[in-house]
């Protein structure tokens, strides 16, 4: 789904980062986006795996270390990060942290600029409500 993804939003190639989640003790400091989403019919559709997606965007600067989390009770999240010159920066299926099938990715950004968040369901025709955060870290 990566080279698909890249190829639907950005011609250009991308350099795959998965990152981990922060430690526990690091703390959230400024909240950069908060989005209410819901995925469901209608919505852009992957044609590789029939997954439907939604776009995010926030303004980073470079060398900032943020938390981007997305969480759905409805379905099971897929979560992808784009830089500003469309690399792609990191993926995340499963916040290996938790219980819950919800997708969190914790990167220091390379640069400055606006990013691009694709809030994915992990497969063909899931639906149901979201949100994706976005938080700084210090």
């Amino acid at each position: 789904m990566s080279y698909l993804l890249r190829r639907l939003l950005w011609p250009s190639a991308a350099l795959l980062l998965t990152l981990g989640l922060p430690p526990a003790s690091a703390q959230s400091t400024q909240l950069l986006l908060q989005a209410d989403g819901s995925l469901e019919e209608g919505d852009t559709v992957v044609p590789e795996d029939g997954s439907f997606y939604d776009l995010h965007t926030f303004d980073g600067e470079a060398g900032q270390r943020v938390a981007i989390a997305m969480d759905s009770q409805e379905f099971d999240t897929f979560l992808w990060l784009f830089g500003p010159d469309g690399q792609e920066l990191a993926q995340n299926d499963d916040d290996d942290d938790a219980i819950t099938a919800n997708s969190a990715i914790a990167i220091t950004l390379p640069q400055t600029g606006t990013y691009t968040i694709v809030a994915n369901s992990h497969g063909e025709g899931m639906v149901g409500a979201y949100q994706v955060t976005v938080r700084t870290l210090e």
